[in-house]
């Protein structure tokens, strides 16, 4: 389960002035409707840079703010490495995703992950 809800109550923040923030600085448009259904995980962003740029918002990792890690001020991960360094759409990186085997796909999501959590214990 990811933590944004968690983390904006922490910081005194409503739905609404997330959204400002977001908008005013990173330009990402998003609705209160589109941020509650993030937080309730009834939908997740489709663009992965509505993640950096939440969790930069709250000073956290996109890992664990996603759940992935228990750590707070964890080092970015691979995949934020790779958003910020590289120019990839994110089309392409789901797509690369998508073609590969569900096992494979949960070893990307859980593995990576996992392993990192092991080395900074």
């Amino acid at each position: 389960m990811n933590k944004i809800k968690q983390l904006r109550k922490e910081r005194g923040l409503t739905l609404q002035e997330l959204s400002d923030i977001l908008l005013d600085d990173y330009g990402i448009k998003t609705s209160t409707g589109q941020l509650s259904s993030y937080e309730n995980g009834r939908r997740s962003p489709r663009n992965f840079l509505v993640w950096t740029s939440i969790a930069n918002i709250f000073g956290v990792s996109v890992g664990y703010l996603l759940g992935y890690s228990d750590k707070v001020n964890a080092k970015a991960n691979l995949l934020d490495i790779i958003i910020s360094e590289v120019d990839i759409p994110q089309s392409t990186l789901d797509k690369c995703i998508s073609k590969l085997n569900e096992t494979d796909q949960l070893e990307i999501e859980k593995g990576y992950y996992e392993r990192k959590r092991g080395k900074n214990q």
